[in-house]
């Protein structure tokens, strides 16, 4: 049905932890696929929602790269933009951006 890729357990300004393995420094991506299955929706609903969390489990795994691939090819947003249809690859490339505090 769908496929989250993420670095840090917020959506779109949600506070929604999909799981406590989700972190923004560890220097992997969080890759969730949800299908039509009804207890893999009722798991994500228990994550994002923070209702508890349910014995079915979303669909996770970790990794540097990931690639995305669909047939047909799928149209795909990144951070809320559209970005391009699949087949595509994501690299993470640790400690690339520099976060100044003041």
């Amino acid at each position: 049905m769908f496929c989250l890729i993420l670095n840090a357990g917020s959506i779109g300004g949600i506070n929604a932890h999909l799981t406590e393995s989700v972190s923004i420094s560890d220097g992997l991506v969080d890759v969730f696929i949800v299908n039509r299955d009804l207890s893999s929706l009722r798991a994500l609903a228990s994550y994002t929602l923070d209702i508890g969390k349910s014995k079915a489990s979303v669909h996770h795994w970790q990794g540097r790269e990931i690639s995305v691939a669909a047939d047909p090819p799928q149209t795909t947003w990144m951070d809320g933009e559209l970005y391009s249809p699949t087949p595509f690859t994501l690299t993470v490339i640790p400690e690339s951006v520099s976060v100044v505090v003041s």
